[in-house]
């Protein structure tokens, strides 16, 4: 009799222990997988706000090149509605010395990869139309979109267009439509579960200055 007592007593305990250990792997499992989805959400959260420092630098740099951006015969101002390129001036050293040179930029959104690339050449390279690396600069990016701020003659208003002097454009434009009086930048970036959109108008001060210089002139033409 003492046999079969503990012979049941030790099925007993061995039965709450499969249940102790299913009980204690099934809190452990919901830990660790509240663990992991909280972990996620913070990494989603991270990159984010790392996309959107990435945009926020790519469009102070723009920017700041499209305000002192001016015009040259040899390097027109070209763009569409994902790209564009324009001349620019920037500081080298050359034999521990600062000087100015001129060169294109080229600002591009690659639908693949979801980045927006910047590629820059110099004056020799742009004459003997060598392509040059470009390096990306802002990665996630879910759209980007260039608008082109001008004055239409015909209808005698300011507009905005989705490109301005495509490749296929020829050149010898009036003086004032050489470059747009203001771009436009929309960026689309992920953000909370959603497409968040960053809105920059940069105003082009060298076109206000065309525009006005020609208006001078043809307001003192007797």
């Amino acid at each position: 009799m003492r046999l079969k007592y503990l012979f049941k007593s030790a099925q007993g305990f061995t039965l709450i222990e499969l249940m102790l250990v299913a009980a204690l792997l099934s809190t452990i499992g919901a830990t660790l997988y509240s663990s992991f989805s909280t972990g996620i959400r913070i990494w989603q959260r991270i990159n984010a706000e790392l996309a959107v420092e990435d945009v926020d630098i790519f469009l102070e740099k723009i920017s700041y090149e499209l305000r002192n951006t001016f015009k040259i015969r040899s390097i027109a101002f070209r763009g569409k509605d994902d790209e564009m390129r324009f001349p620019v001036m920037r500081d080298t050293q050359d034999k521990k010395k600062t000087k100015k040179e001129i060169g294109e930029v080229h600002y591009a959104f690659d639908r693949k990869s979801r980045s927006i690339y910047r590629t820059y050449r110099n004056y020799s390279q742009v004459y003997e139309e060598k392509s040059a690396i470009g390096e990306g600069i802002a990665g996630s990016i879910q759209s980007f979109q260039l608008q082109y701020y001008s004055y239409d003659p015909d209808t005698e208003e300011y507009q905005w267009t989705q490109s301005w002097q495509n490749e296929a454009d020829t050149l010898g434009l009036e003086e004032e439509k050489t470059l747009p009086v203001a771009v436009r930048m929309i960026v689309g970036i992920l953000q909370d579960g959603g497409v968040k959109q960053l809105t920059k108008t940069v105003s082009i001060p060298s076109a206000g200055l065309l525009s006005r210089k020609k208006n001078s002139e043809q307001s003192t033409t007797p």
